[in-house]
């Protein structure tokens, strides 16, 4: 991001990894939450299996499970699995390498030591998270690896959306791959989509979303000055609409409009109109040539939907500051890594 206060403001709604750590004892209680409720499902201390076919001796002999990656990935979740051992099992990890490095075929990622009923009966809970975390993080890489490749003087940041079944962990994973975390839950941040401008438009007979927008933003009592106000819109009108809105209303905060399933020639188009030094002052003046430098304005955009490896270049091309991209999270591929014991 760009160094000017704006910029700062928005880069730190939108990027919020730091906070996504062990370190921090919110993330360290949804990732134990979670972990308690993998175990109590699996049922870790009644493995049938064990109990039929490993004899005491067996299953109590000290033994090396080594976690291995069978395909390359970006490794995500080692921070998580390391503590989790440490915390809720008689297990000793160690790890081989470091969340967010790429790694081949065969590389060796993590290892436990511990007695063998121990790591079968914790190893799919372990494994889950790990393949997951690092799924998420290697296809967040792609996406960020496109927009990089563009080498644009003022590239978009990529994304996580609310699609996320693990929540912050999920969004922990984003980060690790290079990825922007975007609202980490309901009070972080202001968030007006369809549904909301919805309800306006149903309660006061507003005519249409761009109705529903100005209603929504003239009477708003925001008391937060630093909080973002983000607004989704579907409607070229409605982006229109919005800043003009906003800047009426002469809000301080942080101001995003997210561009839903619009195409990148006509979130371009609108971009350039309303970065526009003519608009700004008051006049929707079409001009399709304007050269934008994003460090003078304090208005941002995102693009949303339908945002696919195939196309995240044209959109990064738009102007956009943020893309944010629903399938990082809600159906990625989780990584192909193994357990073995040795």
């Amino acid at each position: 991001m760009t160094g000017n206060s704006m910029d700062k403001k928005l880069f730190d709604h939108f990027q919020k990894g730091d906070q996504l750590s062990i370190k921090n004892p919110d993330y360290q209680h949804i990732l134990e939450e979670l972990f308690l409720f993998l175990v109590r499902n699996d049922h870790v201390k009644e493995d049938s299996t064990v109990k039929a076919f490993l004899p005491g001796s067996v299953a109590e002999r000290l033994k090396n499970g080594v976690i291995a990656a069978k395909t390359a990935c970006v490794v995500s979740g080692l921070e998580e699995v390391t503590y989790l051992c440490n915390t809720f099992t008689k297990l000793t990890p160690h790890a081989f390498v470091r969340d967010g490095e790429i790694v081949s075929p065969g590389t060796k990622v993590l290892s436990l030591d511990g007695s063998a009923k121990e790591i079968l009966s914790h190893e799919r809970a372990l494994l889950n998270i790990l393949q997951r975390m690092s799924g998420i993080a290697t296809e967040t890489g792609k996406y960020v690896a496109k927009v990089q490749h563009l080498k644009l003087p003022n590239p978009p940041m990529i994304a996580a959306t609310r699609k996320t079944p693990w929540m912050h962990i999920d969004k922990k994973a984003v980060a690790v791959g290079g990825g922007a975390t975007h609202r980490l839950d309901l009070k972080d941040g202001i968030l007006l989509k369809d549904n909301h401008l919805e309800l306006l438009r149903q309660e006061y007979s507003l005519k249409n979303e761009a109705e529903a927008i100005s209603y929504a933003i003239g009477h708003s009592d925001i008391v937060d000055k630093k909080i973002a106000i983000e607004v989704e819109v579907k409607t070229d009108d409605a982006a229109f609409v919005a800043v003009t809105s906003w800047k009426k209303k002469k809000l301080q905060n942080p101001f995003i409009i997210m561009l839903d399933n619009f195409t990148p020639e006509r979130a371009k188009k609108v971009i350039a109109q309303l970065r526009h030094p003519e608009f700004i002052s008051g006049s929707r003046k079409m001009l399709n040539q304007v050269q934008h430098d994003k460090e003078n304005v304090d208005i941002f955009f995102e693009a949303s939907g339908g945002i696919t490896l195939d196309n995240v270049a044209d959109f990064a091309k738009t102007g956009v500051d943020i893309i944010s991209i629903g399938v990082l999270t809600h159906s990625p591929k989780a990584a192909d890594l193994s357990l073995d014991i040795v």
